[in-house]
């Protein structure tokens, strides 16, 4: 009875532990995917403004484009700001409005919700460029993520009710034979 009972105990825990790992690991492979495509962005910008060092605001803006026109995918919207003024914005840009404000050569990741409900792992970045701050903020779509691991958290619900259910049949059966009367 002790052993059955110790061993849905531990299924739980261990099953618990495993969902939460998972979950965890893929967060942090779409925080990479993220940091991976924000720094593509501030070398490809380093690098025009090295060809350019007194490069003008028209300029940035058509390297950003052209940069999210060829890899669409990589973000669900992105935004260029130069001081308090928007250079450029591309994509859904409603989940950005909830991007905080990083200061020059920080970055910041932060989970936020789109009013369609959709959830967003923002980035937040600043780098100094000609005497200026630009700050770039993505947004990437991880709505799927966690509609991964809500699924794995019902299916578990289910297999640890039943090996709960199981283990409480299996005790109460043994609990029988074993307190039966000898005949």
């Amino acid at each position: 009875l002790c052993m059955l009972s110790l061993l849905s105990v531990l299924f739980g825990a261990g099953g618990s532990l495993l969902i939460a790992e998972s979950f965890q690991s893929s967060l942090e492979r779409e925080k990479s995917a993220a940091f991976a495509s924000c720094r593509t962005v501030w070398s490809v910008l380093q690098i025009v403004n090295g060809l350019d060092s007194y490069l003008d605001a028209e300029a940035i803006v058509q390297a950003v484009d052209q940069l999210y026109v060829q890899d669409q995918s990589a973000w669900a919207g992105l935004r260029l700001s130069a001081g308090s003024g928007e250079l450029y914005s591309a994509g859904l840009t409603e989940p950005l409005a909830q991007a905080e404000q990083v200061a020059s050569g920080e970055c910041l990741f932060r989970v936020a919700q789109g009013r369609d409900g959709a959830l967003y792992l923002l980035l937040s970045s600043a780098v100094e460029a000609s005497g200026e701050v630009l700050r770039l903020q993505t947004a990437h779509e991880i709505t799927d993520l966690y509609s991964l691991r809500r699924t794995q958290q019902r299916v578990y619900v289910r297999v640890f009710g039943g090996m709960v259910l199981l283990c409480a049949v299996f005790a109460y059966t043994i609990s029988k034979v074993l307190t039966a009367p000898l005949t």
